[in-house]
């Protein structure tokens, strides 16, 4: 039996979206590799992930410096 598989077989297909992506966009910010690192290892310290912590605090923004309506 051969067990390789090719990288092109364990890729997605074009065009497909993960279901938690889903209805999202991407938001990208830049950080110095130190604060990347801290993020991560808070991650696994917490048990969680480095987006939902980022979603976390991006509601926490939200809260304090709530968007202004137009008019």
């Amino acid at each position: 039996m051969d067990l390789e598989i090719g990288l092109s077989e364990m890729s997605p297909k074009p065009g497909y979206v993960a279901p938690s992506r889903e209805g999202k966009v991407p938001l990208t910010i830049y950080v110095d590799p130190a604060t990347r690192q801290s993020l991560k290892i808070a991650a696994i310290t917490h048990e969680t992930t480095v987006d939902a912590m980022m979603q976390d605090a991006i509601a926490a923004i939200l809260k304090k410096y709530p968007a202004k309506g137009r008019g």
